[in-house]
């Protein structure tokens, strides 16, 4: 139902936050501003996000790539590789360990910024 929804999509608990805040969109909002200043992504938002590749500030033409649950990504060029996070960053064979930044634009997230070679969040749609 509706009702259950609205629950289940509803953050519960914002460490340090005087409880209650009414209505879901400032409860929603709030977390959202508490959570813009973790540093460290989850390896279920690398699985969440599709990627959109930039090389040389031009996105690519192959399309958004996913980080699959199970460490698998379909690289266009590659094929199958492994990947997992360390500290914080990418490990993907064959390729020294990438760092993974927040985007102070959007809260989102960069793969190796400044590097030429980018990967930026995009959020998944689930249609």
């Amino acid at each position: 139902t509706w009702a259950e929804l609205l629950r289940a999509s509803t953050p519960t608990v914002i460490p340090g936050q005087p409880l209650p805040i009414p209505g879901k969109w400032k409860t929603s909002y709030a977390y959202s501003l508490v959570d813009s200043l973790r540093q460290e992504i989850t390896l279920e938002e690398m699985s969440y996000f599709r990627w959109r590749f930039i090389y040389q500030g031009r996105p690519s033409g192959l399309g958004l790539r996913h980080f699959e649950p199970n460490g698998i990504y379909n690289s266009p060029h590659f094929g199958p590789i492994t990947w997992r996070l360390k500290n914080g960053n990418l490990m993907v064979d064959g390729v020294d360990e990438l760092p993974i930044v927040r985007s102070a634009l959007n809260w989102g997230w960069i793969i190796d910024p400044g590097s030429g070679s980018e990967y930026h969040s995009v959020e998944a749609r689930p249609w």
